[in-house]
C-alpha cells in the first residue's frame, strides 16, 4: 500500500474506505510540533532544576577562613578590623546574640565603605542580621543624601549576599571579587 492512508469503515455503505486526506500534514509541521513539546519539557526542566541548583551554601567553613578570603582581596587600609563595642554601636548587634561577626570600616564618617561577615545558627539570626543590616544601609544612604554623593551611590549599591548559615554586606569596589571569595570559602575552596 503506498501512501499515507488510514482505513475506516463508511458508516453509510459498511465498506471499508481509504481516506487521503485524513492524515495530511503540512510538510515541516511534526517538526514544529515535535520542537514544542522539547522546548516546552526543557523550559519545565529548567524550572524545576534552576531553584534546586540556587540553593543557599549551608557552610561547615570555620568564620576565620570565611574572614580570610573575603578580606584578601580588599585593601587592609580601607576595612580595619571594629571591636564588639563597635559593632553594638554601629550595627546594634551584641555578643549575647549569638552571632560571630566581623566588621571592618574606617572610622572615618565621610567613608562608606564596609565589610560585616557573620556566621548563625538559625533562621531568626538570619532575619535579625538582615534585618540590620538594612537598616543601618538606609541610615548610611540618609547620611550621605545631603552631601556625599559617591558615598551615597557606593551605599546604594552595597553588596548583601544571605547564605545558609553566613552573610557578607560589603560597600566597596571590589563587590565581585568579594562575593566570589565569600562564596569560595563556604564551599571549601580556600
Amino acid at each position: 500500500m503506498k501512501g499515507n492512508f488510514t482505513r475506516f469503515r463508511n458508516l453509510k455503505t459498511g465498506r471499508q474506505e481509504k481516506n487521503k486526506s485524513r492524515n495530511k500534514t503540512k510538510p515541516g509541521t511534526i517538526l514544529w510540533m515535535n520542537g514544542l513539546k522539547v522546548g516546552t519539557a526543557i523550559f519545565f526542566l529548567a524550572l524545576w532544576i534552576i531553584p534546586w541548583i540556587r540553593q543557599p551554601i549551608v557552610s561547615s567553613s570555620e568564620f576565620s577562613l570565611v574572614e580570610q578570603a573575603v578580606l584578601a582581596v580588599n585593601d587592609p587600609a580601607f576595612y580595619p578590623a571594629m571591636n564588639d563595642q563597635m559593632v553594638r554601636k554601629y550595627l546594634n548587634i551584641g555578643p549575647q546574640e549569638g552571632v560571630q561577626i566581623g566588621f571592618y570600616r574606617q572610622s572615618d564618617a565621610f567613608s562608606a565603605r564596609e565589610i560585616v561577615i557573620a556566621k548563625f545558627d538559625t533562621e531568626q539570626q538570619a532575619e535579625m542580621i538582615t534585618e540590620r543590616i538594612e537598616t543601618r544601609k538606609q541610615a548610611q544612604i540618609d547620611i550621605y543624601s545631603g552631601y556625599a554623593p559617591e558615598q551615597q551611590a557606593m551605599m546604594e549599591n552595597a553588596l548583601l549576599d544571605v547564605q545558609g548559615n553566613y552573610l557578607l554586606f560589603y560597600t566597596g569596589d571590589a563587590a565581585a571579587q568579594s562575593d566570589q571569595a565569600f562564596l569560595d570559602a563556604l564551599r571549601g575552596n580556600h
